[in-house]
């Protein structure tokens, strides 16, 4: 891939100072060590100083493309869908504030076609004594194939579907895929890590009961709309 093949990635960003130079550091060293052309857009969920001075500095020695938005705090899906606003390529993903992007997830980019998702694996890596009996509900409550921080997108495809329901503050994933396989888009499986996962105990998306409501949910508005 040549540098004038772009990507956007999407990071939304909220009190996450512990972890985002982390997640800052893997996509420039994705750029640097493989030459992809990356766009990171960063959207601020609100304001928040201590990110916004890390992202300052980081700022000044990457060497992606760097895209800054500000938005008050509305939640993730809805900073995604703000970031996918601002993007400037045709291909999407999206990576949070306290993970880090992997290489592969760019290898195949030119197999991506417009009304097609691909979906690649995430590798789990348990940090700061994550509480032994939360990690045999990792797998049901979040598998790869529903989780869109392994999700490459074409933006057409995406702005097709309506983008990220906001109402879902931890269900947005699986209400976008539901609405995907339903609108009969091709979702295509990789066999690759795109993503490595930190998982802590401070994850708001590993509130396993307000993430099976939300999931419920979701089945549910897509049986209704049936």
């Amino acid at each position: 891939m040549k540098d004038i093949d772009l990507i956007s990635v999407i990071v939304p960003i909220y009190k996450s100072e512990l972890t985002l130079l982390r997640t800052l550091n893997s996509i420039n060293d994705v750029r640097v060590s493989s030459g992809y052309g990356l766009e990171a857009i960063l959207v601020f969920d609100g304001p928040d100083e201590n990110c916004e001075l890390i992202v300052s500095n980081w700022q000044k020695t990457a060497s992606c493309k760097i895209f800054v938005v500000h938005q008050k705090h509305e939640g993730v899906a809805a900073a995604r869908n703000n970031g996918i606003i601002h993007a400037s390529n045709d291909l999407i993903t999206f990576l949070d504030s306290d993970d880090e992007l992997l290489s592969p997830r760019f290898e195949n980019l030119s197999e991506i076609h417009q009304n097609e998702i691909v979906i690649g694996k995430q590798r789990i890596i348990f940090e700061n004594n994550f509480e032994q009996h939360k990690r045999n509900k990792i797998v049901i409550s979040a598998p790869s194939e529903h989780h869109i921080l392994t999700m490459v997108i074409n933006r057409q495809t995406f702005s097709s579907m309506g983008g990220f329901n906001p109402e879902f503050s931890h269900g947005s994933d699986w209400d976008f895929i539901i609405r995907a396989k339903a609108s009969g888009l091709l979702i295509r499986y990789s066999n690759d890590y795109y993503v490595s996962r930190y998982l802590h105990d401070e994850n708001e998306s590993l509130n396993f009961n307000a993430l099976r409501r939300q999931q419920l949910l979701a089945l549910r508005n897509h049986i209704k709309s049936k």
